[in-house]
């Protein structure tokens, strides 16, 4: 293959990304506390070219998230939550044990009376899982987490902050996981009764959409406008022989 098609065949394969990419923001434009994605790319010189030259290629250097507030949207309901700053809730996985974090407060209570994700994972407090006791009836929640109730405090939301937001890493389920050291929420307040929703603006999207499509496309065409040199070019090498 020619300097050419390896430098359009890196860019397609980027344009794929991209379109994988943006195809899950849409797919999550109504996912409580889902944070859209960004692809990053970066120019990649390859010493294939002839005469030593080198081959600009196109290679893919991440994803970025975009970490701005999601709009809230009031529930009324007495165990949705919506953090408001760049705090995390904290929860247990139910099968793992370990620990992850979480933007979405869509929470329920199991046969425990615990406090756990749509998933099933434990939400925790500063002393361990949230558990809500049957008889604890009027159920507050303080704009920094303390849990008050009829049958008085019941305990404190665990939710805790990172220095960087970008180097977490998506787990699935909503579930975000990482190695740094977790601090106290300071820049975050607890919203009760509401819901953070998703960031993604789905105009943008699929304007972004559009245009990687368009720029597929014309990658395309200079794919089969080289191979069609090509042929050519043989076909007249085979009327010279």
């Amino acid at each position: 293959m020619e300097n050419t098609g390896y430098i359009v065949l890196s860019r397609q394969a980027s344009f794929q990304r991209q379109m994988d990419v943006i195809s899950n923001n849409i797919a999550n434009a109504n996912t409580t506390g889902y944070k859209a994605r960004h692809m990053m790319f970066e120019e990649h010189l390859s010493g294939g070219g002839t005469n030593g030259s080198a081959i600009s290629m196109v290679n893919e250097a991440g994803q970025f998230t975009q970490t701005e507030q999601g709009p809230l949207q009031q529930t009324h309901n007495t165990f949705d939550f919506a953090l408001q700053g760049p705090g995390f809730f904290k929860v247990e996985h139910s099968i793992s044990g370990e620990t992850y974090y979480t933007r979405a407060g869509n929470f329920t209570l199991n046969r425990n009376n615990e406090l756990v994700t749509p998933m099933g994972h434990r939400v925790m407090g500063d002393n361990g899982a949230i558990v809500i006791p049957t008889e604890a009836k009027d159920i507050r929640v303080s704009k920094s987490g303390v849990i008050n109730s009829s049958e008085g405090e019941l305990g404190r939301f665990s939710v805790v902050e990172f220095d960087n937001q970008q180097g977490m890493r998506i787990y699935g389920q909503n579930l975000w996981a990482t190695e740094q050291l977790e601090q106290n929420a300071e820049n975050t307040q607890l919203n009760q009764g509401m819901l953070e929703g998703s960031n993604v603006n789905t105009v943008t999207e699929m304007t972004n959409m559009i245009e990687v499509s368009r720029l597929y496309q014309m990658n395309q065409n200079v794919i089969k406008n080289e191979h069609d040199r090509i042929r050519n070019a043989i076909n007249k090498l085979g009327k010279i022989e």
